[in-house]
């Protein structure tokens, strides 16, 4: 089962992400409110991926992810960018960060699991069919 990490400041989001993953996607979800505990939850439960809210008190998604990025630990983790702006200078920093991605709000939660596998560049495994010579078996498998 996939992990990912989320982090949100606003309690609603961070729940309904969460549940998103857990009961669309079938991932594993650590949570953190705020930026030094998702720098100290990356470090301490390696999630496959993080999504990480840009707009944060403190340290916002950009620190966090610096953060993360300065840790031999943490920095092959793929982190997507959360945001409700969509200024193009905004757009061209986050181009420029190195980010797996970034997800716009508001978001589809039915849709989220998909497109932030896709991002990361993460497949679901395939379920394999038993064949026979013939083509593929139809019945209980043995």
């Amino acid at each position: 089962m996939p992990t990912v990490l989320v982090v949100d400041d606003e309690d609603d989001h961070l729940f309904v992400v969460s549940m998103s993953f857990r009961q669309i996607g079938g991932w594993q979800v650590f949570e953190a409110s705020d930026g030094h505990d998702a720098v100290e939850i990356a470090r301490t439960s390696a999630p496959d991926a993080i999504l990480l809210d840009l707009i944060m008190p403190g340290l916002d998604g950009i620190a966090v992810f610096q953060a993360l990025q300065g840790e031999a630990a943490t920095r092959a983790i793929p982190v997507v960018l959360l945001t409700a702006s969509r200024s193009v200078g905004q757009a061209q920093l986050l181009d420029g960060l190195g980010v797996a991605g970034v997800l716009m709000k508001p978001f589809s939660a039915k849709e989220l699991p998909a497109r932030f596998a896709d991002l990361i560049g993460w497949a679901p495994p395939v379920r394999q069919t038993e064949e026979r010579p013939g083509g593929p078996r139809r019945g209980p498998v043995d």
